[in-house]
């Protein structure tokens, strides 16, 4: 009888001081994803040994038009906070699913693009700003500053020059920073094609009529035909915003001047580590936003490129 009740007590003892956390992503098929998961892990292995205690990550794919019913879910399976990466900004009705968790001690933290109105106890995004300041930097360094033509280059399933309202109306991938791009260099030139490389073979006669211009690639999925990508010597500037592991070549052969992409590991870590400190501590931010740099990459830094995603992907 003593031994089954010293049982019972251990185990209380063991499941009281265990934690567990979700990672939601909206699919399987971006490697980012695996930077953000090995950065959580990173931390709650720091909590483990601080803490004492045991913290359990779970990776989960649930589409965004699911999220409220797979966060009701987790919470009936004991699961104590999540860490949700949302691909759009269009998820203001999860506001409620929030909301009411959190009144429940469910707590969530989000990625990538905010809902101000929810209770998540914190958003991690990118410090557009530093991406900003690097592109307007880069383009000083260049003659007639002032006259310098800006292409803006989208993923698109044809080559082709996007029209005024597509422009007006764009809401995907690096749209804010895109307007404010924008804004410093008001430009018609605006595409979107399946691939660099048909963009620069279709308008390459337009190109060079341009003694000064910079080609700024807002999707990195442009660049997916890798082995057929060749630096023009007229090419003035092309800097890409994204990318992943596979670029190193890009960079190598000095096809790109720069790669700007999110930290992704570090979005990981301070999230896990926020959830994990309101969770343990009941510890709460002294902001709940918290804007991380990106990480900027020039062909001088291909040790820290290889560096960095190795550590990603492990």
């Amino acid at each position: 009888m003593k031994y089954i009740i010293f049982c019972l007590f251990f185990a209380s003892l063991c499941s009281a001081s265990e934690k567990n956390i979700a990672i939601i992503f909206p699919n399987s098929f971006d490697t980012s994803y695996s930077a953000v998961m090995n950065g959580a892990k990173e931390s709650a292995k720091n909590a483990e040994i601080r803490l004492r205690k045991n913290f359990n990550i779970q990776t989960i794919y649930t589409p965004h038009e699911s999220l409220s019913e797979k966060l009701q879910e987790l919470k009936n399976k004991k699961i104590s906070g999540a860490i949700i990466y949302l691909e759009d900004s269009k998820q203001s009705a999860l506001k409620e699913k929030i909301n009411s968790l959190f009144a429940e001690n469910f707590f969530v933290v989000l990625l990538n693009y905010d809902i101000p109105e929810s209770k998540r106890i914190a958003f991690i995004g990118n410090d557009e700003d530093v991406t900003l300041r690097f592109i307007l930097n880069k383009t000083r360094t260049h003659n007639d500053f002032n006259d310098i033509a800006c292409y803006y280059l989208f993923h698109g399933n044809e080559t082709e020059r996007m029209d005024i309202d597509e422009q007006k109306n764009y809401d995907g991938i690096n749209a804010s920073i895109f307007r404010k791009l924008f804004e410093r260099f008001p430009s018609k030139n605006i595409f979107k094609s399946r691939t660099y490389s048909d963009f620069f073979t279709t308008y390459e006669k337009t190109l060079k009529q341009d003694d000064n211009f910079a080609v700024l690639i807002m999707s990195a999925d442009v660049l997916s035909n890798l082995p057929y990508i060749q630096r023009n010597l007229d090419t003035r500037l092309v800097i890409a915003i994204g990318g992943n592991a596979q670029f190193y070549g890009l960079l190598k052969d000095a096809t790109l001047d720069a790669l700007i992409t999110n930290d992704y590991y570090g979005w990981g870590r301070i999230a896990s580590k926020l959830l994990i400190e309101k969770l343990s501590e009941n510890l709460d931010s002294e902001s709940p936003i918290h804007l991380i740099s990106p990480i900027i990459y020039t062909p001088a830094d291909l040790k820290k490129f290889t560096h960095d995603w190795t550590l990603w992907l492990r």
